[in-house]
């Protein structure tokens, strides 16, 4: 009853964790509107006193292909896509209109601009036409309008005046608020200039605007976006400013008021800021060498991008796998051949799930990009690069991760080519050996004791990314042989251990919620070979099965298998929440909290109990006793930490796992421990030194805590 009632409470909490994932927003449409914004408005095109002319705007004729409610997306020159939850929340042929008799009535152009006249006939019709309003998808993708505006004399008919309009503008903010505010801007852009050529024909040619007063000022340097209504806050606007590099990476940058110099802020790329209203200067960059000027207009959303390079280092090994190395960023002198020091910093490796790697703000130039540190005259496992305005590259530098100083094996700017894509599946291997022999001569000095040990481990990971998904595996096997002049080959070492973890992470596009996931994990701790008790005399013995039967009785032995393949094996399994805390390009953490369960099988796996005469089988004789142990089977709460530091002072690397069982099956429910850390040195090439450290704690078996260590020199080959 209490494990139905377990597992009732188990799949309730899922429930509710899957409620609570899942987003019913995402199921309604989203509604659209054009609004007119006076921050907007040219006051060079505005009049003191209006034209005696009358004005009436009629309704705009939509082409049939943009005149349904559903935005429309040009996927190439003949095929368009509708946006089922994007809607417009009026129709185009009447908010256009109502746009441009609001922004004619602020130009004060003519004496009377109304969408209907009334009982009075107007002096001037004005037809509008929509050819296309449209998303181009492309790389870089861009808004697009194609307008006619129609100015009709209302007592003749005549057409007096026509202006064709077609416009693109980019959008480097991927939102479809900006998309719309996008739209709004070419829309208004081209009524200005229609209202120029009105000004020119109602003055007969004398009164000339020149269409470089009808752009807007700074429209290189930054664009205008409008601000959603929930958003709003009085009159004040946003900057907002866009990376061109995908990135999770936090930057920031400084901002102070121009015109009231006393304001001083900080920002962060790909986020809003809420300014008041003003001119400001934005200063980014590494060294914070980038001044920018922009303005903040109410209500409206100033969007700044490709005024800098973007810079980010990606160095993989000859097998496309990202390796974790330090390197120096030098920036070369205007006109002189000397390079100077910009900053340090640090790859991101394959096990760096969830880190971003750096992205580099920097002014066009010329840049240099060093390992293994030292001064730029060194002149060795280096590359440069040019980055102008604009720029957002990824340079990749080929290394052998087992080469002194990380020896530079090539570099450059890949682009799209396959070999700089990032693979789902990575799958890493490394072989490493160890050879020790001993000798001495205490016991005999004629016949000294001379032996030779032969260590190897075979280690592989594999990590694998998939949308919403992380598979992680990792494979340690212990080898070990030994032999001597006394004894025959043997067996010293034999350990495997596999481990997997799957994480499910729904949160990923959140960056306050990216950290945690769900896991799922089962973990394996078994052997190959038979093990063998080896005794210095002959012994007798007793073996006792775990039922506490007479398994057999031996005499005169010199050895005993007391393990056989595959046996004592231990598995873990667990589910749970984890939450992985990245303290910089060397180090993290990752907190694991669930349900485990641990199961420990023995068959055949036999310890010393103790030694006493041989009951009702010959008292004049001592047997030890060996007993066979149980399997075992526990349940409860579970918690696990995951510390993994590399490349700490360029060759030391740490990983260390804490596993907490707090048994919920027993009456003894103290909690079960294990502890297993690897410290490894690198000395030179593929030489390193390896300590290991294992501690052990469960109150069930044992009331003490039991540790084992060892130290290793070993070679590498990596595969």
């Amino acid at each position: 009853m209490n494990k139905k009632r377990l597992w009732l409470g188990i799949l309730a909490v899922a429930m509710v964790v899957t409620g609570c994932a899942w987003n019913p927003e995402r199921l309604r449409p989203n509604y659209y509107v054009l609004e007119y914004r006076e921050g907007t408005e040219n006051p060079a095109l505005r009049m003191s006193r209006p034209f005696p002319k009358s004005l009436e705007v009629l309704d705009a004729e939509v082409s049939r292909a943009y005149s349904k409610s559903q935005l429309v997306v040009k996927e190439n020159f003949s095929r368009v896509r509708y946006l089922p939850d994007h809607l417009w929340a009026s129709r185009l042929n009447d908010a256009i209109p109502d746009m441009i008799v609001q922004r004619l009535r602020a130009y004060r152009i003519f004496s009377q601009v109304d969408r209907t006249t009334g009982e009075f006939d107007p002096d001037y019709f004005l037809e509008t036409k929509i050819l296309s309003l449209e998303k181009i998808e492309a790389e870089d993708a861009r808004a697009y309008l194609r307008m006619e505006f129609f100015l009709r004399d209302s007592d003749s008919q005549k057409i007096l005046l026509s202006y064709k309009a077609e416009r693109y503008k980019p959008l480097p903010d991927p939102s479809m608020v900006y998309l719309i505010q996008s739209y709004n801007e070419l829309l208004m852009n081209e009524t200005d200039v229609f209202a120029t050529k009105c000004r020119s024909f109602l003055s007969g040619g004398q009164d000339q605007v020149t269409l470089e007063t009808v752009e807007t000022a700074g429209q290189d340097l930054y664009t205008l976006d409008d601000i959603p209504p929930e958003n709003m806050a009085g009159s004040d606007g946003e900057l907002l400013l866009i990376l061109g590099t995908d990135t999770d990476d936090l930057i920031r940058y400084n901002i102070l008021g121009l015109d009231n110099d006393v304001f001083r802020n900080d920002g962060e790329f790909n986020k809003e800021l809420t300014l008041p209203p003003g001119r400001y200067s934005v200063t980014i960059g590494e060294s914070q060498n980038i001044s920018l000027e922009v303005e903040v207009l109410p209500k409206m959303r100033t969007v700044v991008s490709g005024q800098w390079a973007e810079l980010s280092v990606k160095i993989i090994d000859g097998k496309n796998n990202r390796v974790r190395l330090s390197y120096d960023i030098w920036v070369k002198e205007t006109g002189k051949f000397e390079y100077y020091l910009l900053g340090p910093g640090t790859s991101i490796g394959d096990d760096d799930l969830g880190q971003p790697n750096k992205v580099w703000i920097l002014p066009p130039g010329t840049y240099m990009v060093k390992l293994g540190g030292g001064s730029w005259t060194q002149l060795e496992d280096f590359t440069t690069i040019d980055l102008a305005k604009g720029d957002s590259r990824v340079l990749t530098l080929v290394v052998d991760p087992s080469g002194e100083g990380n020896m530079l094996l090539g570099a450059g700017v890949l682009g799209e080519e396959p070999v700089v894509l990032d693979r789902p599946v990575v799958h890493k291997g490394a072989m490493h050996g160890n050879l020790s022999l001993a000798g001495n001569n205490e016991a005999d000095p004629a016949h000294p004791l001379v032996g030779i040990t032969v260590t190897g481990q075979l280690e592989n990971s594999v990590d694998a990314t998939f949308p919403l998904t992380l598979y992680t595996l990792r494979s340690i096997y212990d080898l070990g042989l030994s032999s001597s002049n006394v004894s025959d080959l043997r067996i010293s070492a034999d350990a495997y251990s596999l481990k997997n973890v799957l994480l499910l992470t729904p949160w990923e596009s959140s960056r306050s919620l990216r950290n945690f996931s769900f896991y799922a994990r089962g973990d394996v701790q078994t052997r190959f070979f038979r093990e063998y008790a080896y005794f210095s005399k002959l012994k007798d013995l007793i073996l006792i099965s775990a039922e506490n039967d007479t398994v057999a009785v031996l005499t005169s032995q010199n050895r005993l298998k007391s393990k056989n393949p595959f046996f004592p094996m231990r598995l873990k399994e667990g589910t749970g929440i984890t939450y992985r805390l990245v303290f910089g390009p060397q180090a993290s953490l990752s907190l694991r909290f669930g349900y485990g369960w641990q199961q420990e099988v023995n068959d055949g796996f036999y310890k010393y109990s103790e030694s006493k005469p041989g009951h009702n089988i010959d008292y004049a004789k001592t047997y030890d006793i060996y007993r066979e142990q149980p399997n075992q089977t526990f349940h409860g709460l579970e918690s696990t930490l995951v510390l993994s530091a590399v490349n700490i002072f360029n060759f030391i690397r740490v990983n260390s796992s804490l596993d907490l069982l707090f048994p919920l099956s027993l009456e003894d429910r103290s909690v079960r421990l294990e502890n297993e850390n690897r410290i490894n040195f690198r000395i030179y090439r593929n030489i390193s030194l390896d300590l290991r450290l294992n501690i052990q704690y469960d109150r069930s078996q044992k009331d003490w805590v039991v540790y084992n260590y060892g130290s290793y020199l070993r070679l590498s080959l990596f595969y």
